[in-house]
């Protein structure tokens, strides 16, 4: 099975140019914004993703470490190129990911990754807007990079802290 999914891949791959393809998207973090920089190299049915000159870890929780940016790789490929093969070991055989230590894709400690989430949201625009300049038949429009999440936060009149997710309607409920 991860042979054929791997061949599967690879067979989609050959169909795309072989090239370097470039994507930038902007979030808007926690306070300041955060820039994801993408190279995606397309070479012999294998992608490569290299994350090079994107922001640098955040104090605020959205930074991700490797393994989730290469999940986020790989969930993006499989989208766009096999969406019908078994998600398995074979699917991430030609795919590769470049992040450099201490930025926002590949935190170090003790920087937070709790919200990571919102990071992903921002990952899938950078790689689908690469996927559209080698694939654009294959690929799927963004779906909302950034995402429209509002996150508010303070102290209540008698001292206790909160936080809300989920925009307005969560403010009302405060």
């Amino acid at each position: 099975i991860h042979d054929a999914s791997d061949r599967a891949l690879g067979e989609a791959l050959l169909r795309i140019p072989d090239g370097i393809y470039h994507a930038e998207t902007v979030g808007d973090g926690y306070g300041e914004p955060f820039t994801i920089k993408l190279a995606l190299t397309v070479a012999g049915g294998r992608l490569h993703f290299d994350f090079t000159g994107s922001s640098p870890q955040q104090r605020t929780p959205i930074n991700a470490v490797p393994q989730y940016t290469r999940a986020y790789a790989a969930f993006t490929t499989k989208c766009a190129f096999v969406p019908a093969i078994p998600n398995n070991e074979g699917l991430l055989r030609r795919i590769t990911v470049e992040a450099p230590r201490g930025s926002i894709c590949n935190a170090v400690e003790p920087a937070p990754v709790q919200s990571r989430h919102v990071l992903g949201f921002v990952l899938q625009g950078a790689i689908f807007g690469a996927f559209a300049q080698c694939a654009p038949g294959q690929t799927q429009a963004d779906s909302g990079t950034p995402p429209p999440i509002l996150t508010f936060y303070g102290t209540r009149a008698d001292g206790e802290a909160f936080v809300t997710n989920g925009g307005y309607k969560g403010l009302q409920e405060q």
